[in-house]
């Protein structure tokens, strides 16, 4: 028995048995040697199959059986495949994402064409990656920055021989959605989000502060005035919060559109 790995596929070839004709054969595939996760029958007892869906670079195992009638035969000898391909992962980053691939194959590759959009049928932005001598399995990354935050892009990445012509067998897609940089960062000229050490006994209901002072003001009225510059210090620190955010926002924006 042989095995041939291909691009997300195996072809496998056996020779017949000799002593007599099967009505058909099973084919055991499994990613450890002796376990074998499924199988699959042939529709004529001819001694080839093709497995197909098979993951790049992932090795995997293989044995057949003969099958007459409600007779089994013995599993043959186990071989091996590896299958040629194109691996690719993104992972999420604040404003950007990181793609990572490999190419499960010894050939001559002169570049990467790598696209990349907001819908799967626009991938407006296209960058050519040089590619060079690369080992089978060697890893090969790249960031892409500047990207909206919530926003989930479409990634294609076609491999290109050396005479410019795609690989079409070993396009992969993926897609990742970049974080955004949320939560309260203090920087400098932001209104403290908390209030003085005076005013900050009167919300935590200690109001020795006031004690303290000798004047012929009432409680209430000190009560009154520490609320209202609670609620004026709030307004203004959520109002240049808001400022700030929307002009991150639209700078953002601004740098999308001059790259499209």
């Amino acid at each position: 028995m042989k095995a041939e790995a291909r691009a997300n596929e195996a072809d496998l070839t056996w020779d017949p048995p000799k002593d007599g004709t099967p009505d058909k054969y099973r084919v055991y595939v499994g990613e450890e040697s002796g376990n074998y996760a499924y199988n699959l029958d042939t529709d004529q007892p001819t001694p080839q199959a093709q497995v197909t869906g098979l993951k790049p670079g992932a090795t995997y195992y293989f044995a057949i059986t003969a099958l007459q009638g409600d007779r089994e035969s013995e599993k043959s000898a186990e071989v091996t495949a590896v299958p040629l391909g194109l691996t690719l992962a993104v992972t999420p980053k604040k404003e950007a994402l990181f793609i990572e691939w490999a190419v499960q194959a010894q050939m001559p590759i002169g570049s990467f064409t790598l696209e990349y959009g907001v819908a799967e049928d626009d991938l407006s932005e296209k960058r050519i990656i040089p590619g060079g001598d690369l080992r089978p399995g060697a890893k090969r990354s790249l960031t892409l920055r500047d990207l909206l935050p919530g926003v989930t892009y479409s990634i294609r990445l076609t491999p290109v021989t050396t005479t410019g012509d795609p690989i079409q067998e070993l396009v992969n897609t993926a897609q990742g959605t970049p974080e955004s940089d949320s939560g309260f960062h203090p920087a400098a000229g932001d209104p403290l989000p908390f209030l003085p050490a005076a005013l900050q006994d009167l919300v935590t209901g200690a109001p020795q502060g006031i004690q303290n002072v000798a004047s012929g003001v009432p409680p209430m009225a000190w009560y009154a005035v520490a609320a209202i510059a609670l609620a004026f210090a709030t307004w203004r620190w959520n109002r240049h919060r808001m400022e700030r955010d929307a002009i991150r926002f639209l700078q953002r924006m601004e740098a999308h559109y001059h790259r499209s």
